[in-house]
């Protein structure tokens, strides 16, 4: 389970909403960047249609509860009251380092291959057939960083949306040998 799936459901997704009315009292907020793991893609909890690929900044909201979409309607309510820019960006999956951040298939998929090693199981692929063949991307960690600083110093990314990737595409079903060796 995604970890902002099990917060909405434990209740607590609406913690956005506290800080940003706590903020509110003194103005100080002057921008938030979100990062939403791409809230319209296919993934959204293995439920509802899938969206037309390659995903688009315009591209409607999928119809099904999602934390993201609470996360940002606080955020855009809240902007609306206080004044303050807001940009949403969409990263597919991400790679590479990030202090503090364990949700980084880099870590996941080295913290797997060496319990399969341990433990002399096989390193088999624990996805979908879909998810085998499917094509997929991923968004450097450095890439993402990079965006969030020049969005938030760039008024042209005022109250805008981006999808974040790298624009390599690749199959896991090609990957995970090469992962694997």
């Amino acid at each position: 389970m995604n970890l902002a799936f099990a917060l909405a459901v434990a209740g607590l997704a609406f913690s956005v909403a506290r800080v940003l009315v706590t903020s509110s009292v003194g103005q100080t907020v002057m921008w938030i960047c979100s990062s939403e793991a791409f809230p319209r893609s296919r993934r959204a909890y293995g439920k509802g249609t899938l969206p037309a690929t390659p995903f688009r900044e315009d591209q409607p909201r999928l119809d099904l509860e999602n934390f993201y979409y609470a996360q940002e309607d606080e955020v855009f309510a809240a902007a609306e009251r206080d004044g303050f820019g807001w940009s949403a960006h969409r990263p597919h999956t991400i790679i590479g380092y990030a202090l503090g951040n364990a949700m980084n298939m880099g870590v996941t998929l080295a913290v797997y291959a060496t319990i399969c090693r341990e433990t002399e199981r096989s390193f088999s692929f624990p996805g979908s057939a879909a998810q085998w063949n499917g094509l997929t991307d991923m968004t450097d960690a450095r890439l993402l960083a990079r965006h969030l600083e020049c969005a938030a110093t760039t008024d042209a990314a005022r109250n805008q949306a981006f999808n974040v990737v790298n624009g390599d595409v690749f199959r896991w079903s090609w990957m995970w040998t090469r992962l694997a060796n």
